[in-house]
C-alpha cells in the first residue's frame, strides 16, 4: 500500500513538473516591432527583420558632370528628383521617375556671339547692357528596375547595396532669362533660334547604399550613376550660326552622385504572437 503511494506521489511530481515547463514555454513573447519581426526559437527576446514590403517615396538630389557631347554644350549640373518604387519580399524594385536638370555653365562658344557687342554685352533698346543669362534646363522621366543585396540580413535585410537599371524620355536645352524684356531678337519665338532644344531617350546604370531604418526614422540612399543619352537637335536652324545643328545623332551622357530621403509606406499585417522554447 505504501508502495503505491510513493508510484502515485511520484507520477504526480513528474505530471507537475511537466506542466509547469510547459506553462513556462509557453508565456508570451514581445509583441512584433513595427517591421514584423520573426521571433528566433531559443533565444528570448530576439528576432531577425523580415524584408519590408511597400511604397517608397524618394526625394533626390544629384550632382552631375555632362560628358561626350552634352560635355561640349555644358558645365556641371545639379539634378532634383522625384521617384516612387514599389519594394517586394524579394528585395525588388520597380517603379517610375522624374527629373528635372539645372544648371548656370555653358561652354558653347557660338552661343549667340551675333547678340554681343565687342565689349562682352548685349545690348537693349534702351541703349544700356541688358541683364541676360543663360543657363542650362532638362528634363528626364522613365522606369526604374533595382535590386538590393542586403549587407546584414539577419541585423536589417533591408539595408545595403542597390543596384539599378533606368530609362526613358530625356530633353535639355538653353534657358535665356532676359529679365527686363530689353532685347527684341529674344522675345517671343526668336528665343528659340538660339535654345538648342534637343529630345531623345536615355539609358541609365546606378549603384548606391540604401538604408532602410526598422523604426522608419531614418531612411536614405546615397550612391553614383551614369546616364547616356541619345538624343537629335529638333530647331531646323539656329540664328547665330546661320545653319542647324551639325551633329545629328547626339551622345548627351551625364555622371553623377545622388542622394535621398525617403519616406516607406509600408505594408500593414495583423500583429501576432510568438512563443518561445
Amino acid at each position: 500500500m505504501q508502495n503505491n503511494f510513493l508510484f502515485l506521489a511520484l507520477k504526480l511530481l513528474v505530471l507537475v513538473a511537466i506542466c509547469l515547463k510547459t506553462a513556462k514555454a509557453q508565456t508570451p513573447a514581445d509583441t512584433l516591432p513595427i517591421n514584423n519581426s520573426i521571433v528566433v526559437t531559443g533565444k528570448a527576446n530576439s528576432y531577425v527583420p523580415k524584408i519590408s514590403v511597400g511604397t517608397l517615396i524618394q526625394f533626390e538630389y544629384a550632382y552631375q558632370l555632362p560628358i561626350m557631347d552634352m560635355g561640349k554644350r555644358f558645365g556641371n549640373n545639379s539634378n532634383i528628383g522625384l521617384t516612387i518604387l514599389q519594394k517586394t519580399g524579394k528585395n525588388w524594385f520597380y517603379g517610375i521617375n522624374g527629373q528635372f536638370l539645372f544648371g548656370f555653365k555653358l561652354r558653347e562658344d557660338s552661343l549667340a556671339w551675333n547678340l554681343f557687342a565687342e565689349n562682352g554685352q548685349i545690348w537693349g533698346r534702351d541703349g544700356l547692357p541688358a541683364d541676360v543669362v543663360f543657363a542650362q534646363r532638362g528634363y528626364m522621366g522613365g522606369m526604374r528596375l533595382g535590386k538590393l543585396f542586403p549587407l546584414n540580413p539577419v541585423k536589417n535585410p533591408n539595408m545595403g547595396i542597390m543596384v539599378s537599371l533606368e530609362g526613358g524620355y530625356f530633353e535639355h536645352r538653353i534657358r535665356i532669362f532676359d529679365r527686363y524684356h530689353q532685347v527684341p531678337a529674344l522675345e517671343g519665338n526668336f528665343n528659340k533660334g538660339y535654345d538648342r532644344l534637343t529630345k531623345g531617350f536615355f539609358v541609365g546604370q546606378s549603384v548606391g547604399f540604401l538604408y532602410l531604418d526598422p523604426k522608419r526614422l531614418k531612411n536614405i540612399y546615397v550612391g553614383a550613376h551614369l546616364y547616356e543619352g541619345f538624343t537629335q537637335p529638333q530647331r531646323a536652324f539656329n540664328f547665330d550660326t546661320q545653319h542647324p545643328d551639325l551633329v545629328k545623332n547626339r551622345k548627351d551622357w551625364l555622371v553623377g552622385f545622388k542622394a535621398a530621403l525617403i519616406l516607406p509606406l509600408y505594408r500593414t499585417e495583423q500583429q501576432k504572437r510568438y512563443y518561445t522554447r
